[in-house]
C-alpha cells in the first residue's frame, strides 16, 4: 500500500510539470487542469487512503467526486485521461461489491468520452477517437478488475482453508497427545498388574499363611504349657513342627519355627522383587527379573517362585527358542505370570503346567491347569479336538471366544490387559475349559501366541491386524 500512495503522488506530480509544460494551453485551461489534478490529490489524501484502510468501506461519495475531478481534468487538457489508470484500480478495491464497481466503470467512461472530445474541439474523427481509447479501456479494466478480483477470492478461499487447516492439526495433535498419554496409562497399568500387582498378592498370601502358622504354634505351645505335658514330649512335638507338620507337604499342614521362618523369607524375597520391579517402572525400563536370563529361565523362575508360594506343583515344559526381541521375551513373561496368577485365583488347581513351542515362526506359551476350568457364560461350543492332544480333552471341550473374554475380562484387568499385549504384537489369546467324556471339568488351557519377530509396542496405535478384540480358536 505505501508503494501505491507513492505511484499516485508522483504521476500527480509529474501532469502537473506537463500541464504547466503544455504550450497550447490557454491560462485558463491551465489553471483548471491544475485545479483538477490538485483536487484529485487532496480527495486522496483526506478521504481515499483512509477509505484503502477500512474492511468495508462506503466509498461512493469519494468514488463519484474523483471520477468528476478526472472529467473536469481531462476536459482542459486530454493528456490527463492517463489519471483513470488510477482511477479504475481504486473503483474495483474500494466498491462493495463486483456490480458496484462495473456500474461505476460503465458510468465513467462516457463522462471521459464526452470530456475528451469536446476538450480536443468536438469534430467527428476525435468522438471516434475518443469512443475507440474508452472502450479499450473500460474493456481493460473490467476483465482486469474480474481477474483480479477471483484471484483475491481465490486468496480469501485459501486463507480460510489454510485456518481450518490449522484448527484440524492443533485439534488433530491434541487428540494424540490424548491418546498416547491414555495409552501410556494403559501400558503402566498393565505393567503394574503383571509384575507389581502380583508380587503384592504373593506377598499378603505368604504373610496370611504365615501368620496361620504363628497362630498354630502359639496355641500347641499353650495346649502344652496347660496340659502340663512333660519336656521329651514337647521335644518330641517341636521337632515333629519343625519338619513341617503332618505329612501331607500342603498349606494346611506347614506348621512350626521352620516353616514360619521359610514363609518369611519368601516374604522378604518377594518385597525386594517387588521394589525392583517399581523401580524398573519408575525407570520406564520394563525388563526380565534378570537381564541376562533368558525367556526359559525366566519363566522357570517364576514357576518355582510360583510353586513355592502356593504348594502346587508347577512343571515347565521349553523347546530350544530362537533370540527374541526383549519386549516379545517380556510380554511373553507377563502372559506366564498373570495366567499362573489365574490358577491361584480362580481355578482351586492341585498342579500346572507351563509350555514354550516353536512352531513355523510362532512363538506359543500355554497354561494348564488341573482345576475347575472357566465359567460356563464365558464358553462357546468349539471343533472337535485330536486324541493326542491331552488325555482329559474329548469332542465336548469348550472354548471361549472374543464375547467370553470379554465376559471374564469384565470380572478384572488381568485377561484384558494379555490380549492387549499380545494385540500390540500381532499375536492372538485363547482359553478353553477341558473336560471329561461325561461333560464334568477337570482343568483349562490358556493359550498365548505371535509372531517370533513380532514388534511389541506400548504406544497409542495398534496394529492392523489382528484387532484387540480378535481371538483365536485354538483347534
Amino acid at each position: 500500500m505505501k508503494w501505491w500512495h507513492v505511484g499516485t503522488g508522483a504521476l500527480v506530480v509529474l501532469l502537473l510539470g506537463l500541464v504547466g509544460w503544455m504550450p497550447r494551453l490557454t491560462p485558463e485551461m491551465r489553471i483548471l487542469a491544475a485545479g483538477a489534478l490538485v483536487a484529485f490529490a487532496v480527495l486522496y489524501a483526506a478521504w481515499g487512503q483512509r477509505l484503502l484502510r477500512q474492511d468495508c468501506p462506503r466509498a461512493t461519495g469519494y468514488l463519484a467526486a474523483s471520477i468528476l475531478v478526472v472529467a473536469v481534468g481531462v476536459y482542459a487538457e486530454p493528456n490527463l485521461l492517463i489519471m483513470q489508470c488510477l482511477l479504475f484500480p481504486l473503483i474495483w478495491v474500494l466498491s462493495s461489491s463486483i456490480r458496484h464497481a462495473i456500474v461505476l466503470n460503465v458510468v465513467a467512461a462516457p463522462l471521459f468520452v464526452v470530456a475528451y472530445a469536446t476538450g480536443l474541439g468536438g469534430s467527428g474523427h476525435l468522438w471516434i477517437e475518443a469512443f475507440f481509447i474508452e472502450g479499450l479501456s473500460l474493456g481493460f479494466s473490467i476483465v482486469l478488475g474480474l481477474w483480479i478480483n477471483n484471484i483475491a477470492e481465490l486468496g480469501r478461499q485459501k486463507t480460510l482453508l489454510y485456518d481450518e487447516l490449522a484448527a484440524a492439526q492443533d485439534q488433530l495433535a491434541s487428540l494424540s497427545r490424548d491418546a498416547g498419554a491414555a495409552a501410556e496409562r494403559e501400558r503402566i497399568a498393565r505393567d503394574i498388574h503383571d509384575t507389581i500387582a502380583q508380587s503384592v498378592t504373593g506377598i499378603v498370601m505368604l504373610a496370611q499363611r504365615g501368620r496361620r502358622e504363628v497362630t498354630e504354634v502359639t496355641e500347641v505351645s499353650r495346649d502344652d504349657a496347660r496340659d502340663g505335658v512333660n519336656d521329651e514330649r514337647s521335644s518330641d512335638r517341636s521337632s515333629d513342627l519343625s519338619n513341617g507338620g503332618l505329612s501331607g507337604g500342603g498349606a494346611a499342614d506347614r506348621t512350626g519355627p521352620g516353616a514360619s521362618a521359610e514363609t518369611f523369607e519368601l516374604i522378604e524375597s518377594m518385597g525386594r522383587e517387588a521394589l525392583d520391579e517399581a523401580r524398573a517402572l519408575v525407570a520406564t525400563l520394563a525388563k526380565l527379573p534378570d537381564a541376562d536370563a533368558t525367556l526359559e529361565q525366566a519363566v522357570r523362575r517364576v514357576a518355582e517362585r510360583f510353586g513355592r508360594q502356593t504348594s502346587l506343583r508347577v512343571d515347565v515344559e521349553a523347546d530350544a527358542l530362537p533370540p527374541l526381541p526383549r519386549e516379545l521375551e517380556v510380554m511373553f513373561l507377563r502372559c506366564a505370570q498373570e495366567g499362573l496368577a489365574n490358577v491361584r485365583k480362580h481355578a482351586r488347581a492341585t498342579a500346572a503346567v507351563v509350555s514354550l513351542r516353536v512352531e513355523d515362526g510362532f512363538v506359543e506359551l500355554r497354561v494348564d491347569d488341573d482345576g475347575r476350568g472357566y465359567p460356563a457364560e464365558a464358553e462357546t461350543r468349539g471343533p472337535a479336538k485330536s486324541e493326542n492332544e491331552t488325555e482329559n480333552e474329548t469332542a465336548d471341550d469348550a472354548e471361549t471366544g472374543a464375547a467370553g473374554i470379554d465376559a471374564l475380562s469384565a470380572r478384572g484387568f488381568g485377561l484384558a490387559g494379555m490380549r492387549e499385549r499380545l494385540a500390540l504384537a500381532n499375536g492372538t489369546l485363547s482359553i478353553r475349559t477341558l473336560r471329561t467324556p461325561a461333560g464334568e471339568p477337570v482343568g483349562a488351557s490358556l493359550t498365548a501366541r505371535a509372531p517370533a519377530s513380532a514388534p511389541t509396542s506400548g504406544s497409542a496405535a495398534s496394529p492392523a491386524t489382528p484387532p484387540a478384540a480378535y481371538v483365536e480358536r485354538t483347534s
